[in-house]
């Protein structure tokens, strides 16, 4: 039985993969805050001498909070990938990085593909490409990196404009729209992107060395369509106003995840629709 080291396996994403790569037949040690940092050398150390697989999940992922506390996001981020990096190297043990389709920003190209030069435009998707290319730069390093889209479903988390609109609709808050609320994500439910990781991890020595993939929905849904859906899956109508447009704001996404249906056998199955009904059914949040 292999054994992974899953970094940051307390988060919405990484609690989800760990209960069901165990499912998959491996073994997980949670390396996570408060009792273990990126940032502590020696612990990751102990641990990554120890498995047989390294995924890292962990990250300041907020962009709000990225854009207010730049001193941590970048340590943590960019310092904390390379600690992970640089040791995984050194201890010969494949590595599977998530990064974020955020970092293809405003993209210039029609159609975003893994070849696609990055346009990243807030911290948190810069300190992604920055550990995307300290991956790349390292030594002797065997390694996968996933761009996932944005992801939503229970225990999502509740800084995500999917629960966000969910739980404003339920208990007629009002819901504050960046813009005009044109711009759109490729979102993603969480069963579907755990598949597509799971399914990374258990290719892992057959994959491409250095290989990037994306992972996210096909169908592209905007900040009002998000709404909207909340509003048909909840029964309410939607309180809300419009504000100034976020700081680094990606408008619109296109993003093929052809890559990954070549090497993995994996799409995407959930509608947004049913993703969002089955999330606010099951969710106790929304109770």
């Amino acid at each position: 039985m292999k054994k992974i080291l899953c970094i940051g396996g307390s988060g919405f994403i990484g609690g989800a993969y760990s209960r069901e790569i165990v499912k998959r037949g491996f073994q997980v040690i949670n390396y996570d805050l408060p009792e273990y940092s990126i940032l502590d050398v020696q612990k990751l150390f102990n641990l990554i001498r120890q498995v047989d697989i390294v995924i890292h999940f962990a990250a300041m992922a907020d962009v709000t909070v990225c854009i207010k506390e730049l001193n941590a996001t970048f340590e943590t981020n960019i310092h904390g990938t390379y600690n992970v990096a640089k040791l995984c190297a050194q201890e010969y043990k494949p590595l599977i990085f998530i990064s974020t389709c955020c970092v293809y920003g405003n993209s210039l190209d029609e159609l975003e593909t893994e070849n696609s030069l990055p346009m990243a435009a807030e911290p948190y998707a810069v300190s992604k490409v920055a550990g995307e290319y300290i991956l790349r730069g390292m030594p002797h390093l065997k390694y996968a990196m996933l761009r996932i889209g944005t992801v939503y479903g229970p225990g999502m988390r509740e800084a995500l404009f999917t629960y966000i609109a969910l739980d404003a609709v339920k208990n007629g808050k009002t819901i504050r729209i960046d813009g005009d609320g044109a711009q759109s994500r490729q979102l993603i439910y969480i069963d579907d992107l755990i598949d597509g990781i799971c399914r990374t991890t258990q290719k892992i020595d057959e994959l491409p060395n250095g290989i990037i993939l994306n992972l996210c929905g096909t169908e592209k849904t905007s900040a009002i369509e998000t709404m909207e859906t909340a509003e048909k899956v909840v029964g309410k109508f939607a309180v809300f106003v419009h504000r100034e447009q976020r700081y680094g704001q990606t408008f619109h996404e296109n993003i093929s995840v052809e890559r990954a249906e070549r090497y993995l056998g994996w799409r995407p199955t959930t509608k947004f629709y049913d993703g969002m009904l089955y999330t606010f059914k099951s969710d106790p949040r929304f109770k």
